[in-house]
């Protein structure tokens, strides 16, 4: 493996520095694995219970990277540069279903999924020239997270084919870090997600249409600081398809959601990435609404199928990435931003 990068920084005083990056052979190593037993026990049209046990592992020994790294305006001075980074991950995870066939078409649905994540991730990077150690850098993050989520859904079916099901989804994570990169920093950051939704699907004539609603808490705290957030959001949806002769239809669906920080983008420890360069999250992210609207066509006639797609969406303050001048140092950070908008289409 090698990579190619060229990057072009102006600073505030005017001055600039044009960099590249050109690759020589490296070496990759990846690694995936897993498994899951699973137990599951039912009486036809009454009950089912389903539990199952799993590990999933991902391994990355080796994604060294080796480059010649020089300014464009002074191609002589080639400054050998190293690469070399290792990651594990293990993730076992426990997950229990059971739902009931309840009396006057009812149905009860209840799921429950406990997972454990270890990651640990170890990064040298150096930069010589003539033999001369210019940059010297070592990092390295174990971290442990706790993840717990409980889901239930209830479901009536109602005449003329309608149904209304409602739920409750709850997601609790604790997340412990540990940073190594010359000084060492420990975080314990708690997030939480709860939401309440109901939903109604129903027909008349040729329109069958689906009108949901929910509202959702998101909660956040970094213990030891006064990094935190509390929110409240309104999330409503709806799907409308009207058959059409044959088997097409056209279908519009409208969502609107909301979109949570990583705790890994809220820690604000900082990482050395080169010499030029650090990356430091922003414990002041915020969550953001995401707006969906998408409109399909579908036609079949024999063995010809024809599918049209469009979709737009708006994302109002998304958390993207930005840079900023600090010192000598350019800091590479996420923040909310303007916005983001997408159009789509497909044939």
């Amino acid at each position: 493996c090698w990579r190619t990068n060229e990057e072009s920084f102006l600073f505030e005083d005017g001055s600039s520095l044009h960099r590249y990056e050109k690759g020589q052979s490296g070496h990759f190593q990846e690694l995936n694995h897993g498994g899951s037993f699973t137990y599951n026990y039912q009486e036809p049209d009454k009950y089912l219970l389903n539990a199952k046990l799993g590990y999933w592992g991902y391994l990355q020994p080796h994604t060294d990277y080796r480059s010649e790294l020089y300014n464009v305006e002074y191609p002589d001075h080639v400054t050998d540069m190293r690469d070399n980074n290792n990651t594990y991950t293990h993730r076992p995870y426990v997950d229990l279903y059971y739902q009931q066939n309840l009396k006057h078409k009812q149905f009860l649905a209840l799921n429950l999924v406990g997972t454990y994540i270890y990651t640990d991730s170890r990064r040298t990077y150096q930069e010589k020239q003539n033999d001369l150690l210019l940059t010297g850098i070592y990092s390295g993050v174990k971290g442990n997270k706790y993840s717990v989520i409980g889901e239930g859904i209830y479901e009536k079916k109602l005449a003329n084919g309608n149904r209304l099901s409602t739920g409750l989804r709850h997601t609790q994570s604790f997340s412990n870090n540990e940073y190594r990169n010359g000084h060492n920093y420990d975080t314990h950051m708690n997030q939480a997600e709860s939401s309440l939704y109901g939903e109604f699907k129903g027909k008349v004539r040729k329109l069958d249409y689906t009108l949901g609603v929910g509202v959702s808490r998101s909660y956040y705290k970094q213990d030891g600081t006064d990094d935190s957030y509390q929110y409240y959001t309104f999330n409503p949806r709806f799907t409308l398809q009207y058959a059409l002769p044959g088997q097409s239809f056209v279908r519009l669906r409208g969502y609107v959601g909301n979109s949570s920080p990583s705790l890994g983008n809220l820690s604000a420890i900082e990482q050395v990435i080169d010499s030029l360069q650090l990356q430091r999250g922003n414990p002041q992210l915020e969550a953001y609404m995401r707006y969906r609207l998408a409109l399909t066509y579908e036609f079949q006639k024999g063995i010809f199928y024809t599918n049209l797609d469009g979709a737009y969406e708006y994302l109002p303050n998304p958390i993207m990435d930005e840079k900023f001048q600090e010192g000598n140092k350019i800091i590479q950070t996420w923040n909310n931003q303007k916005n983001w908008q997408r159009v789509t289409g497909s044939a």
